[in-house]
Parts: structure tokens; sequence; C-alpha cells
């Protein structure tokens, strides 16, 4: 509900993007085929959640549509622990294939991801001061629809400033069936999928009786 409507996805246009490279000083190499700029190679590292088979397989697309136009991505796949530590709440890495939830379902999560009081956002060191502001004004706000319309704000902010770009949106339903033990709500994000390792086979537990007709 409080993701603006108006905000427009940004485009997928990888010829256009070339063609900004190419004015940002980038050339393309004929005999390594990669984009260069004053003799160094256009290339980066991306992080992504090694038990995460969804993502490999995203990470991997990603690499071979930059490699089309010279762009040399390696990918890196770590446990959650380590990932977290390079990402949540520093600068530890040149790109990450992670994912971001709550601030839709939550708006006070808004200010854990994006803005605190003592230190940079979660999400990737963020810092913006009028993002920080506009959270700020939208928490304090008691009448709705002028807190939707702050939101609606920081949203389309959010958006222009591309601090995070999204390239993937996956649906999924949490379900776990009854024979498992797990002493924490499961959930199928990167700490859910890391949890994992707690649960056990409850052997006591048995099938319904099937009805037959």
């Amino acid at each position: 509900p409080y993701h603006n409507p108006e905000v427009k996805p940004v485009p997928f246009d990888p010829q256009k993007a070339l063609a900004l490279l190419k004015e940002a000083g980038w050339t393309l190499d004929s005999k390594s085929r990669s984009l260069r700029n004053k003799g160094k190679p256009f290339e980066f590292t991306i992080l992504i959640y090694k038990e995460s088979q969804i993502e490999k397989k995203v990470a991997r697309y990603i690499q071979l549509c930059l490699n089309d136009l010279g762009i040399k991505a390696h990918l890196k796949a770590l446990a959650f622990e380590e990932l977290k530590k390079k990402y949540f709440g520093n600068t530890e890495f040149q790109a990450a294939l992670t994912e971001f939830i709550g601030a839709y379902r939550n708006v006070e999560d808004l200010e854990i991801y994006w803005t605190d009081t003592n230190r940079k956002a979660i999400a990737g060191c963020f810092e913006h001061p009028e993002v920080n502001r506009l959270i700020k004004e939208a928490l304090e706000e008691k009448n709705q629809e002028k807190q939707k319309e702050l939101f609606y704000e920081i949203d389309a902010l959010i958006t222009s400033l591309q601090p995070g770009t999204f390239l993937f949106q996956k649906t999924a339903i949490d379900v776990m069936s009854k024979r498992f033990r797990l002493p924490y709500p499961f959930s199928l994000t990167y700490e859910g999928i890391f949890r994992l390792k707690y649960a056990s086979l409850d052997q006591d537990w048995k099938y319904p009786q099937r009805r037959t007709h």
C-alpha cells in the first residue's frame, strides 16, 4: 500500500547503457571484447547467497547479459553470515544480490533499513538527508492520507536515487510440513533458509489418514 503507483521501473536498455558508458570514457577493446577506461577493464564481483539456487541462476543470467556489453562480472557465493557481514551496514562489497523485504509490509521497517539516528542504513550503508527527513516526518504523521503521500514521495525519491537496483522479484509461499520441527517460524528468506540447519524430523508424526469414497 505504500508503493507509489506513479513510479515507473528503470528501463532495461543495454544499447543505451553502452552508449552512456562510451560517453563516460569507456571503449570496447576488439581483442578482449571488454570495456576499458585508461587501460583498466570494467569488471567487478557480485556476492550471492550460496544456498539459493534461484539467485545463482539469476546471477549467471546477469553475468551473461553484462558480458554481451563487454563488462566482466565475477560471481562469489558466500554463506549467509559472511554475506550479511559484508553487506549489512557496511560497504565491503562491489555488488550484492540480496533480497529487500518488509518496508511495504511494515512502515517502521523503513527507518531500520534506510535510516537510523546513530548509523547509516542496513541496506548497503545507504544515507540521504531528504530520505531521512521524510521517513521521520511520515512516521510522526497521524493523518493516514498525509502519511501515505509522504511514503509515496519517499518511494519515488529512493527509486530516483537508485541506492539499489531491483532486477528480479520472486514470489513464494512459505510452507513447511508438520513432520519437521523448527525452533523458529519458517520463512523462505535468507535467514529462514539459514535456520533450516536447526530443523529436525519428528519421528512420532504420522500422516493423516486418507478417506476414500
